[in-house]
């Protein structure tokens, strides 16, 4: 949905008696001033019931009636009626408007939560995928590569790897000496990826090898590696 297109409903609408006034033909109408304003007002009243289950439909049937209120004017330009008809189809316009453009933002926070989710979803993945090939003895940027390989394969964009191997993965940001994969040592990744301008940012900790009873201690409120990153 365009929300703007929606948001501009509101002045198309506002508008429109003066835009078709020079399409309508002026002819005798074939019933008279008040049953086309009784016509019109029962219309309305059928318009405002259906904003919020419909207001698609309900914009439409407004431009309709936006026109037999142009002919009622035309008719009758002093009929009694046509100051509340006239300020009741203004107060249905704005309405109609905001109903669009709820309408059309709940479909786009949709789209967003989507979106986002498939961002997460590609990072997840590509975790998956890089896991089972990492190998003793690769450095974070090689690890990194992998995982950059994967989320591209996937279709996402990789922005930022954070790989920390051993006692690294203790400190916030990382260690600048060497580090390798090393048997019983941590790995903590932390990765995140664009898809269509939302970014997923995702963290996983595990142990290469085996783990200690310590280690499995310590991570005790997460699932081992096979289960966490094979749910």
């Amino acid at each position: 949905m365009n929300i703007e297109w929606y948001v501009a409903e509101r002045f198309r609408l506002r508008f429109l008696a003066i835009a078709t006034a020079a399409l309508l033909p002026v002819v005798a109408l074939g019933q008279g001033a008040d049953e086309l304003a009784s016509m019109i007002q029962q219309s309305l009243q059928g318009i405002e019931f259906r904003i919020d289950v419909r207001p698609e439909q309900a914009a439409t049937d407004l431009e309709a009636e936006g026109r037999q209120l142009q002919l009622l004017e035309q008719q009758a330009p002093d009929h009694p009626a046509l100051p509340a008809l006239k300020q009741k189809f203004s107060a249905l316009q704005d309405g109609v408007a905001s109903a669009l453009a709820g309408a059309a933002g709940d479909a786009a926070r949709g789209e967003d939560a989507a979106l986002m989710q498939t961002a997460t979803d590609v990072t997840i993945a590509a975790y998956r995928w890089t896991y089972p090939r990492i190998e003793k003895g690769m450095t974070p940027q090689q690890i990194g590569a992998l995982m950059n390989a994967a989320t591209r394969k996937l279709g996402g964009s990789p922005e930022f790897e954070l790989i920390l191997l051993g006692e690294a993965a203790a400190y916030p940001h990382g260690s600048g000496k060497p580090q390798r994969v090393t048997d019983g040592e941590v790995v903590l990744m932390d990765c995140g990826c664009t898809v269509q301008g939302y970014q997923s940012d995702v963290s996983r900790t595990f142990v290469f090898g085996t783990a200690s009873a310590e280690q499995r201690k310590r991570l005790v409120f997460r699932a081992s590696a096979d289960r966490f990153f094979h749910r």
